[in-house]
């Protein structure tokens, strides 16, 4: 599903080429309330620190279908697109993947919550941008 896009392609690239070990996991989220809300999906890093650095040794990633199911087409960057839910699953990993790859975007190492998600929600609206694209391209035909 990432690979739809040449954004998810990249951050599949980035995942592959990691020097350290990343899953993706599609799992259900256990007990949520759909009228609370919650993720998507998350990345969950084990960082260690090594020789005074901060080195990530491995990222779990999961994406929680169910959650998507209910609530992902309800979400502002994904109301009224078009997108089917495995469209959502694949720019919510690419979402996970760039936490899972790039350090600026890892709360765990910068302590910057907001900062580091909005650089995984940038490139998740970029991925979602071409989705909407190649979507209307196609209702044009």
């Amino acid at each position: 599903y990432m690979q739809r896009t040449t954004v998810g392609y990249n951050v599949l690239q980035d995942i592959l080429k990691a020097e350290y070990p990343i899953s993706i996991n599609l799992v259900k989220l256990g007990n949520f309330d759909s009228q609370q809300g919650a993720p998507a999906g998350l990345s969950d890093p084990v960082v260690i620190e090594e020789n005074g650095k901060q080195q990530v040794k491995s990222v779990k990633i999961s994406i929680f279908k169910n959650v998507i199911e209910q609530l992902g087409s309800f979400q502002p960057m994904y109301k009224d697109s078009g997108l089917s839910v495995n469209d959502i699953i694949g720019t919510t990993a690419v979402h996970e993947g760039v936490h899972a790859t790039r350090k600026e975007a890892m709360y765990k190492i910068t302590g910057k919550e907001k900062e580091s998600d909005a650089i995984a929600l940038g490139v998740e609206q970029e991925a979602v941008n071409e989705l909407k694209s190649k979507k209307q391209k196609q209702k044009d035909k």
